[in-house]
């Protein structure tokens, strides 16, 4: 039996060259290259179906659960203290087929309750292409699924009349997304990377004791007095001389 998490299915992708989106990850349980998927997928019974309507694949009991919210810079948090006051100025980024996504257009107002978009709205797409919302026709964005016409979907703006939604980005992995955010001066500690599906870059660190003096060196230049080992896994503990 492969188990695949959503970072190695994320390397598995782009060596096939088909991309890591996280969008549709829980129907790859229902091919034949994977028995089980797994990696903060939200339990919903909209995505245990295929495009077809039919159920494709079911979900263990739950492990977790957990609250959303926006992330924003220390320094804009009295400025962004909700999603009221928005406007097409401000940029939020969002991962296209995850409940974070679907929650932020329900609460700024882009979708109503079937996932259906605002008349007016713009999709830019991947191909350069934008693709305009209309009374007559309906793009639905969901955590389950959206319709063909918004696959690639790049940034969202709002119609030309309306002043109250901002603007959405979209990443297709966390990192490049937490990345926009910070500025340049500020550190941010990255969980994707797993050391023992790399040996060039276990070898990069390990060479002459490099992270291990990366690390001696922050202890002396900020005092530090304590040092917890908190790592889950040994390959992470192996890094260190």
């Amino acid at each position: 039996m492969r188990f695949c998490t959503k970072s190695q299915l994320d390397r598995r992708a782009a060596r096939r060259a088909v991309g890591g989106a996280f969008a549709g990850i829980w129907l790859k349980a229902a091919t034949p290259e994977y028995d089980l998927v797994g990696g903060g997928i939200t339990i919903r019974e909209d995505r245990t179906r295929d495009a077809a309507g039919r159920r494709a694949v079911a979900f263990t009991s739950g492990h977790i659960a957990y609250v959303q919210t926006l992330l924003v810079r220390a320094a804009d948090a009295g400025r962004f203290a909700g999603y009221r006051g928005l406007s097409p100025v401000v940029r939020i980024a969002a991962m296209p087929g995850t409940t974070g996504e679907e929650r932020l257009l329900q609460l700024t107002g882009y979708i109503g309750p079937d996932g259906a978009l605002r008349a007016g709205s713009r999709v830019h797409l991947a191909s350069g292409a934008v693709r305009e919302a209309e009374d007559g026709e309906r793009l639905v964005i969901t955590a389950a699924s959206s319709s063909p016409a918004v696959e690639g979907r790049r940034r969202l703006e709002p119609p030309d009349d309306t002043v109250e939604l901002p603007q959405v980005v979209y990443f297709q992995e966390e990192g490049p997304l937490l990345d926009a955010l910070r500025t340049p001066h500020e550190p941010i500690q990255r969980y994707s990377w797993l050391t023992l599906n790399d040996e060039a870059l276990i070898e990069v660190w390990t060479r002459d004791g490099l992270l291990t003096s990366v690390l001696l060196a922050y202890v002396r230049a900020f005092g530090v007095d304590l040092v917890v080992d908190l790592t889950a896994d040994a390959s992470y503990r192996d890094l260190f001389g």
